[in-house]
């Protein structure tokens, strides 16, 4: 993962998988870290909204959840 995030350190697919990793590895600050940067780069990712929607839901915050 090292490796490709030093050749290209924008990569989605690769950083989401590095934050993964991380965290299986118990490296917690360190995929912290790996997942802020990842939400800098793509602030809306797929399913975000919808993961969004379900957690409003299960809070039982009915209207935010059909927003």
């Amino acid at each position: 993962m090292q490796r490709v995030l030093a050749r290209d350190p924008d990569n989605l697919n690769a950083l989401a998988d590095h934050v993964l990793v991380l965290r299986d590895l118990g490296r917690a600050a360190e995929a912290d870290a790996a997942a802020v940067r990842l939400a800098q780069l793509d602030p809306h990712p797929p399913y975000g909204y919808f993961n969004a929607g379900r957690a409003a839901l299960q809070a039982g915050r009915l209207e935010e959840a059909r927003r």
